[in-house]
């Protein structure tokens, strides 16, 4: 971003707590933390508790899949095209949607809209480059549109079930 590399940081348990760090030249710029039924965020010194419908999201976030959180009775499916792929749409609430391949299975696109300064901006995530780590498939590529831009995240690693600091979730 701006000739600079980000680096981000994610830990996630089977617990409902996850821990997200974002840095540029070795400094935190952002954090969000979530443990169970609390959490908060950290942005340029500033410490903002989560609540209501933020913590919420934040916690069905922070399942390690997130699919896991999802109430089979109010998702609804549909089966339409993304960049002429056919896929099927599963309509998680009223503003979220998750798009999957229909022959590989494998998550393509979420599509989010927010209301931002009075008015509707969705926002869509594309994902790709799937590889296998411990024999389960992860996206290693994420475009993410950020208004008229797309910004380009490549993962460089991911662990499974490495040892994470309790206090990471604090």
């Amino acid at each position: 971003m701006q000739g600079m590399q980000l680096e981000f940081v994610v830990k996630k348990t089977n617990q409902q707590q996850s821990y997200l760090a974002i840095s540029m030249t070795g400094n935190v710029m952002q954090k969000q933390v979530v443990n169970k039924d609390k959490g908060y965020a950290e942005e340029q010194g500033q410490h903002i508790d989560l609540s209501g419908s933020e913590l919420e999201e934040a916690l069905n976030d922070s399942n390690i899949f997130a699919e896991i959180g999802l109430d089979p009775s109010s998702v609804k499916a549909s089966i339409t095209d993304v960049n002429v792929v056919a896929t099927y749409e599963l309509a998680v609430s009223v503003t979220k949607s998750f798009f999957y391949n229909q022959e590989k299975f494998l998550k393509i696109k979420i599509s989010e809209t927010q209301e931002v300064k009075g008015n509707e901006v969705t926002q869509e995530t594309l994902l790709g480059d799937y590889r296998a780590v411990d024999g389960i498939l992860f996206p290693h590529k994420t475009t993410k549109s950020l208004g008229p831009q797309a910004v380009d995240f490549i993962t460089q690693s991911i662990e499974l079930n490495g040892p994470i600091d309790a206090m990471d979730f604090n």
